[in-house]
Formats: C-alpha cells, sequence, structure tokens
C-alpha cells in the first residue's frame, strides 16, 4: 500500500471510531450492530439542528483510616478534608451542545462541586474560540492558528473527512467490522419503553446491559480473539477502504495529499491485510502472556466489585436517543506504602440526551466583545491579576482567594554566603554593622511578582498587591509612591553591583512581615492580603 494512504489509514480508523461504545449480537431482534454503527456515524456527523445535552459525574469513595495520619498538622488534616469534600463529588454538565457543517460550535453547561456551581458558554467558529465563565469580568479568544472545521482547505483533513458524506461511509465500513465481532455482555435485554428526552415523551426500544469487572476482563480476549479469527471480515473492510479512497473527489484527495498513484497494488493489499491480521495476533499473544504473568494483578484489577451498568433507549430509526451509563470502580487491595491514592473506589456516571429542533436558529460566526483576554494576556497576567479578573462574590474569586490564597505570598530570602541562591536569581540578604537586615530589591520584588525597571535615573516598581507604583534612587532614603514624597529610615545602597533595601522599609511598604529561623538563618517573608 502507498505510503501516503497507509499512512492515513491507522490514523482515520482511530479517530472515526473514537466513540464506538461495545457492540453486540441482536436481543430481542433489535440489530445492536447497527445501532451501535449508527451511533458512531452520528457522533461524528454536524447537523445545526441537533442538540446534545451530557453530564458526566464522579464520585469518590475515600479510605478514611488512611487519611487520619498521626502526627500531621491540624490546619493541613483540615484543608486536606476539605478538598476532599469539595472534590469527592463532581459533575461537568453540558446543557446543550451543537455544531454545524461549517465547524462552528456552541455550547453551554456547568461545573458543580462541593464549593459551588460554575456555568460557562463556548462559541466556536474556524478562527476564534470564545469561552465565557460565570463571574469572570472579561470573556477569553483563542485564535486559532488553523481552521477548526470549516472548509476543506485549511483544516484538518481527517476532522473535514469525518464531517463529509464520504467521511460517514468511511465510518460505516470500519464501525462495521470492529463493531461486528464485540462479542455479547453477559446480561442484556431489551423491551418497549416510553420516556422523557429534552421535555417531550418518545417511545423507544431501552436496552440494558450490565457486568462486572471480572467478566469484562473476560470479554477483552474474547474481542481479539474474534478479530483475529474473522480475517476474512478483516480483508473485506480493508478492500472497501481501499476502494473508498480511489473513489475520493479529487479536492479531498489532494487535501489528504494522495492520488492515484498512492492506491495500493494487489500485493501491498495484501501486505496491508496481514499487517492488521498480524497485529491482532500479537496483541491476543502479549495479552494472554501478561495475564498469565500477573494473575493475581489481572483479578485484582478485574474484580467482581466493579460493575459496569448501561441503558440505550433507541428510537425507530435506530438512533440512540438517549444513554445512561454508570461505573463503580472497586480499587483492589494493595499495600499502603503503594497506594497512591488513599481510594476504595470510584464512580463515574454519564448521561445523554440527543434531539433535533428543525427551528433551531443557526449558529452564527463568533463575535468578539470589547476587552476579550487572548492566551497572550493570561501568560503574562500576574496571580493578582488574575484574581482581579472574577468578580468578588463569584465562586472562582473565592476559590482563588480564600483557599488557594493565591493574592497571598511567602517565600525564603537566603543569607549573602549562599551563593547559590544568588547565582540562580533568588533574594538574598545581608546584615549591616548594626545588625539590620537588608535584602536584595529586584529578588525581593520578584517573588511579589512585581517587576522592577530603571527610569530617568530611579529604579521603579509597581505592586499590585497595594496598588501603589514606587521611584527610588540608589543612595537615597528619598521614594516617591503614587507622586507623593515619602522618606524612608535608610537609604537605598549597591553592593556588589546589587541593589539592596532594607526590610523594614520595603516590606513595611508592601505590607509584608518577615522573621529570621535562627536555624537555618534564612527569612521568612509573608504578605496575607
Amino acid at each position: 500500500m502507498g505510503k501516503r494512504l497507509k499512512r492515513w489509514l491507522v490514523p482515520s480508523v482511530a479517530a472515526l471510531l473514537a466513540v464506538v461504545p461495545a457492540g453486540c449480537e441482536a436481543v430481542n431482534g433489535l440489530d445492536m450492530n447497527k445501532v451501535l454503527v449508527e451511533r458512531t456515524v452520528d457522533s461524528n456527523a454536524a447537523n445545526p439542528n441537533a442538540s446534545i445535552s451530557m453530564s458526566i459525574g464522579l464520585d469518590l469513595q475515600w479510605n478514611d483510616a488512611l487519611l487520619n495520619v498521626e502526627g500531621e498538622d491540624e490546619a493541613d488534616v483540615a484543608m486536606q478534608k476539605k478538598w476532599l469534600d469539595w472534590f469527592s463529588k463532581t459533575t461537568f454538565k453540558l446543557n446543550e451542545l451543537r455544531t454545524d457543517e461549517e465547524g462552528r460550535i456552541l455550547a453551554n453547561g456547568v461545573f458543580s462541586f462541593g464549593k459551588g456551581n460554575i456555568s460557562f458558554q463556548l462559541h466556536a467558529d474556524e478562527s476564534h474560540l470564545l469561552f465565557e465563565v460565570e463571574g469572570a469580568k472579561r470573556p477569553l479568544v483563542i485564535d486559532l492558528d488553523e481552521p477548526l472545521k470549516g472548509s476543506m482547505a485549511g483544516e484538518s483533513p481527517l476532522l473535514a473527512l469525518q464531517r463529509s458524506k464520504e467521511g460517514e461511509s468511511l465510518i460505516r465500513t470500519v464501525a462495521s467490522y470492529f463493531v461486528g465481532n464485540l462479542p455479547n455482555p453477559p446480561k442484556i435485554d431489551a423491551k418497549s419503553a416510553s420516556v422523557e428526552i429534552h421535555g417531550t415523551k418518545t417511545d423507544v426500544t431501552q436496552v440494558h446491559a450490565e457486568l462486572n469487572g471480572k467478566q469484562l476482563g473476560e470479554l477483552i480476549p474474547a474481542y481479539l480473539d474474534a478479530l483475529v479469527k474473522d480475517e476474512s471480515g478483516l480483508r473485506k473492510m480493508v478492500g472497501e477502504v481501499t476502494d473508498w479512497f480511489a473513489a475520493l473527489p479529487p479536492e479531498m484527495k489532494e487535501s489528504l495529499e494522495l492520488d492515484d498513484l498512492e492506491l495500493p497494488s494487489k500485493d501491498e493489499f495484501e501486505e496491508t491485510v496481514q499487517e492488521m491480521a498480524d497485529s491482532f495476533k500479537e496483541a491476543k499473544k502479549e495479552l494472554d502472556s501478561e495475564r498469565a504473568d500477573n494473575e493475581d494483578e489481572w483479578n485484582a484489577f478485574f474484580n467482581e466489585k466493579t460493575t459496569l451498568s448501561a441503558d440505550l433507549y433507541v428510537d425507530s430509526d435506530l438512533k440512540v436517543r438517549k444513554l445512561a451509563a454508570d461505573l463503580h470502580y472497586s480499587m483492589p487491595t494493595v499495600e499502603e506504602e503503594e497506594m497512591a491514592l488513599p481510594l476504595t473506589g470510584f464512580t463515574i456516571r454519564l448521561e445523554q440526551e440527543n434531539w433535533t429542533d428543525p427551528n433551531a436558529s443557526p449558529i452564527s460566526n463568533v463575535v468578539l466583545p470589547p476587552r476579550v483576554l487572548n492566551v497572550d494576556d493570561l501568560m503574562e497576567m500576574t496571580s493578582l491579576r488574575g484574581l482581579r479578573l472574577f468578580e468578588n462574590d463569584s465562586v472562582i474569586y473565592d476559590l482563588l482567594k480564600n483557599d488557594f490564597s493565591v493574592d497571598d505570598a511567602s517565600f525564603e530570602v537566603y543569607p549573602k554566603s549562599e551563593e547559590w541562591a544568588s547565582n540562580w536569581g533568588l533574594p538574598s540578604y545581608r546584615e549591616d554593622k548594626n545588625g539590620k537586615i537588608l535584602i536584595s530589591l529586584r529578588g525581593t520584588l520578584n517573588e511579589f511578582e512585581d517587576n522592577v525597571v530603571y527610569r530617568g535615573g530611579h529604579l521603579v516598581f509597581y505592586d499590585e498587591g497595594t496598588y501603589q507604583e514606587v521611584a527610588l534612587t540608589v543612595g537615597s532614603n528619598k521614594i516617591k509612591v503614587n507622586g507623593v514624597d515619602k522618606t524612608w529610615s535608610q537609604p537605598v545602597v549597591t553592593i556588589d553591583g546589587t541593589a539592596y533595601a532594607y526590610a523594614d522599609d520595603l516590606l513595611g511598604l508592601l505590607g509584608a512581615k518577615y522573621s529570621l529561623d535562627d536555624e537555618t538563618s534564612r527569612l521568612l517573608i509573608e504578605r496575607d492580603l
């Protein structure tokens, strides 16, 4: 097979099948293979009148005995428990997600955790992605270096492939092979039902399936074994994919950097089939070997306490209109020192609804509001400025200020004798003949995220924490604060080419405190805003 065509085959299969769920044989007359193939097609297609809502919930179950470690600082333990309470139960919900043929995206949703709810909106076209978060004073815009999905010219060819009718045909071909070989879950049944989908009662077929971890561990090798044995199906699939590439319109071949000379000869076709068949055999061989060599670990990972259940609601057109899945994973028992997290298990819940609104408004291009933030703005932003992007009564502001304490500062200043610190640009200090402490000006201010510049014979910096612009003069104790003359107790001095200020003067101006550790001879500087 031609190198370029072969290069596209594997990533195309991987990307186009990214959302293929478990498949199975017909259940009570319902052809599940067709259902899941069509679901795969729909997941990659763009329909401006189609909407999706989705909710993903995560519950963490902690080992309380391991969380209560004797000897830990009480404040640290209290903070740890508070964080665990907040994030032990989280939900990410998309209230509505829409896309269209031009690659535009419109979505809104909410992230919920123990501290509160944070709503968001997302709007994207081929040039910009606009992201708005509840409580933020300015939206974030990302300039896309290349179109997100749009037309064939300039965009990712694979994304365009997914959105095209040709792409739908390829998805059906590939999905039919891989889904068709999936084994049935041990327990699966189907029945008629009437459920509410986006507020409308809808007649559907409800398919319910469930299995435990041990059964899942048996399905994986069974699936690989089915792929290994179905060489005729593989040959048919590869042949249809090859014919599909040959029938592509010229402009799509060009975007994929293919031409007719790239199409495989008979020998290359056989080589591709054999390579894929060998890869399945090798995967099965490696899996069997790993399982045999690590049987205890395999059984611990795929344990019977782990459960997976799913409900699919299928309409008369074999479209999955709604799904609900619940995975509970029970952590295997390990030695305490080997445990990365003190978890006993976790639960993931997924819910999704799909509906069509023929009267839905077209998705417009992104219109940038005034004073948007871009990525460069964020990269250059100090912690304090980032905090002040949010309204004081917002969940994010409360989280950043009161829990992350991003507006506070705490750092060490090293004695000048520790030369390595100075070599790394870290702040240093020294004492004068009277035992008063001087701290390096630039190094200390860097820790407060304040930038010092030389302007008009003065050292000038702006401290965002106290809203002060300060101008200093080396050799003088006269300073200006927001244009007002003030006097320090001691002058700014230069020692070995480094400007120093007396700690009492500089830190007093910045609202910070310091203490000297007698054991390490280091200064601890702290500021709590």
